[in-house]
């Protein structure tokens, strides 16, 4: 039986919190970590139309993209929105769980996904924010237990070098140990010298990772106490940050491109703003709202695809020349929410995981 803070650990490696920018009121926004959570439906935003929904599939938690509540409430008499939402959910006995700055950055989150719709080719963060440093960890491990440590330290993240995944290599040797009189070790007898069949494995992984890799290994680990090096090394094991900026496979016009993305988005707001017949080959996208226009218009870029855009904020891109594409905030982010499905399902077999793609419509419509 999974509880809620299962589900929220297996959100957590989807969508880490490090990742979330400042202020973002992300993480469990109603009911009890200890609450059973077998039934789990996955939304844009926990509007009253999803919460009746999830009250009457029988559903046990609400993970959203949006946050619910983003100023403090005061009480939870329903006579407004936010109090009657917050009403409904205690009501309900519904636990609720927000990710959303944090999986805007993550790859595999909504930008991933919005530059994925684009076409977009050699794909690279727009605005680079966090660099996670790589390390080396090397794990000893008895003969026979070569492939689930393995297999445990690469689901966990390690080994991915570049486009390959499952980076290892491993030596053999032998390990010798004596231990002590209260231990119980695996192969063996306390107080005496022991030999051991071993192999050193080596990979990298994110030193941000690093934590859950460890925790996972030893899951699967025969030894009492675990013997691993850490070493840093150059390189980085990923860059993070909002928007995506990218080639697209053929040079296009800003019209074109707008009518490819307002269908695959299933977007009925979508504008132009700026020439619709300029040729564009490299463009950026932005999920959602809060574009930092300063910092993206001073990119090599022709154009940018976002969920929505300010006055003002038009104004910095249209003096530059770059053409705006505008979605609507809902539409740009709703494509990732099939596929935070699927991830969630896979890492808890067993939950039943229901993805509500429609709830930009609802939210509209409530």
């Amino acid at each position: 039986m999974a509880l809620v803070k299962d589900v929220i650990a297996w959100m957590e490696r989807i969508a880490p919190p490090r990742l979330a920018l400042a202020g973002d009121p992300i993480g469990l926004a109603g009911g009890d970590p200890e609450q059973p959570a077998n039934k789990v439906l996955v939304a844009l935003d926990a509007t009253l139309g999803v919460i009746e929904k999830a009250k009457s599939a029988g559903v046990d938690m609400i993970v959203s993209h949006h946050p619910r509540f983003y100023r403090g409430l005061k009480s939870l008499a329903a006579t407004d929105a936010s109090g009657r939402r917050a009403w409904e959910l205690a009501r309900t006995g519904v636990a609720l769980y927000c990710a959303h700055t944090n999986f805007d950055l993550a790859p595999g989150g909504t930008n991933d996904f919005f530059a994925e719709a684009a076409g977009l080719l050699n794909v690279a963060v727009a605005i680079p924010m966090i660099n996670e440093p790589l390390v080396k960890l090397a794990v000893f491990v008895p003969a026979t237990h070569i492939e689930p440590v393995r297999e445990a330290l690469c689901a966990a993240g390690a080994g991915a070098i570049g486009r390959y995944s499952d980076c290892t290599f491993r030596v053999r040797g032998t390990g010798t140990f004596k231990g002590g009189p209260d231990t119980n070790p695996f192969l063996g007898k306390p107080g005496q010298l022991e030999e051991a069949d071993e192999y050193r494995i080596e990979t990298v992984i994110g030193e941000y990772s690093l934590q859950e890799a460890l925790a996972a290994m030893r899951t699967v680990h025969p030894y009492e106490e675990v013997a691993y090096d850490v070493y840093p090394v150059r390189g980085s094991a990923g860059v993070y940050g909002p928007g995506r900026i990218g080639e697209l496979e053929r040079r296009t016009t800003l019209k074109e491109l707008a009518q490819s993305l307002a269908a695959k988005t299933r977007s009925t707001s979508t504008r132009i703003i700026g020439d619709p017949t300029a040729r564009i080959d490299r463009i950026a996208v932005w999920a959602g709202g809060g574009v930092e226009a300063d910092a993206l218009s001073q990119l090599p870029i022709q154009a940018i695809a976002l969920g929505e855009l300010d006055y003002h904020d038009r104004e910095v891109f249209l003096d530059r020349g770059i053409g705006i594409i505008e979605l609507g905030h809902d539409y740009s982010e709703w494509m990732a929410l099939q596929n935070l499905g699927k991830r969630l399902a896979a890492l808890a077999p067993g939950l039943e995981v229901t993805v509500m793609e429609e709830n930009c419509m609802i939210a509209r419509n409530i």
